[in-house]
C-alpha cells in the first residue's frame, strides 16, 4: 500500500579513502549563494549551512566522510504541524539532481555511498496509523486495537544489480509517532494546560554500500549505483518492507 509521504529529511552520504574538504565553491556549486548562511568547524572539519526555500540544507566533511543534507525546519507558528519539508518526488527529484552533479565531479576516491532520508505520513489517530502499518510491515504481525510504541527495524540485504559482488544494506525503521504541543492559559482560579497533538506514520532509510568494500569505485559506476540506492528508498516508501 502506497502512501503520498512527505520528507522530513534526506541525506547523501560518501566515504572516501582520503579525506575529504568542502568548500564556499561546493556550497555556490549546490545553492548559486556566494556563501553559507552559517559556517562552522566541527571535528575533523567543516560544515556549511542555511536556510532554503523549502528547507534547511547543510553540507559538512569530517576526516574521510562528507555529508550533504536537506531537512525540515522546527515548525514556527500557531498551529501544530509536521515538520516536512514537502511531497517525496517534489524532494527527492531536484535533490538526487544537484547531488549526481556534485558526485560526477568530486575528486574524491569514493568506497562507500549513502542515501538516508526520513518520511512522515500524517494520519487522523493512532490506530489509523497501525492500520497503516498493518499493511507496509511484511514481518510483523500488526494489532492497531492493542499496540502502542511500536518500533521495527530491519536490513534486509541485496546483491547490487550494478557492481559486481557489491551487497546493498537495505535498512529501514517503521513507527508511529505523536506529535504533541500544550498550550498554557492562566485564569484567575487555575492553570489550564490543552494539549494539541497529530499522528503519523514515519519511515526512515538508509540504503548504503556495504562497508566491506575497500576499493574506491569506478568513477562511470558512481551514479548508476546512487541511482540504484535511490531506487531502493522509493521501492520502500512505495511497497513498504520488501524482504
Amino acid at each position: 500500500m502506497s502512501l503520498n509521504w512527505d520528507v522530513q529529511a534526506v541525506r547523501l552520504t560518501i566515504f572516501a579513502l582520503e579525506s575529504v574538504s568542502l568548500s564556499d565553491k561546493d556550497w555556490q556549486a549546490f545553492t548559486g549563494q556566494d556563501e553559507a548562511e552559517t559556517r562552522q568547524a566541527i571535528p575533523g572539519g567543516r560544515r556549511f549551512s542555511g536556510r532554503m526555500t523549502n528547507g534547511v540544507f547543510s553540507i559538512s566533511a569530517a576526516g574521510s566522510r562528507a555529508d550533504i543534507v536537506l531537512e525540515a525546519p522546527d515548525p514556527q507558528g500557531p498551529e501544530i504541524r509536521l515538520p516536512v519539508i514537502g511531497p517525496l518526488d517534489e524532494i527527492f527529484n531536484p535533490f538526487v539532481e544537484n547531488t549526481s552533479k556534485w558526485l560526477l565531479e568530486t575528486q574524491s576516491s569514493v568506497v562507500r555511498i549513502a542515501f538516508g532520508s526520513v518520511l512522515l505520513f500524517k494520519t487522523a489517530n493512532r490506530v489509523e496509523a497501525y492500520d497503516h502499518l498493518r499493511d507496509l510491515l511484511a514481518s510483523v504481525n500488526v494489532d492497531p486495537e492493542r499496540m502502542f510504541d511500536l518500533l521495527y527495524r530491519v536490513n534486509w540485504r541485496r546483491a547490487s544489480t550494478v557492481e559486481e559482488g557489491l551487497k546493498i544494506n537495505r535498512l529501514a525503521s517503521w513507527g508511529a509517532l505523536r506529535f504533541i504541543r500544550k498550550m498554557v492559559e492562566f485564569t484567575r482560579e487555575e492553570v489550564v494546560a490543552s494539549p494539541e497533538e497529530i499522528y503519523a506514520v514515519t519511515l526512515e532509510m538508509d540504503h548504503n554500500t556495504d562497508d566491506a568494500h575497500r576499493t574506491p569505485f569506478d568513477r562511470n559506476r558512481l551514479l548508476p549505483i546512487y541511482s540504484e540506492l535511490v531506487d531502493l528508498a522509493r521501492e520502500n516508501a512505495a511497497k513498504g518492507e520488501v524482504p
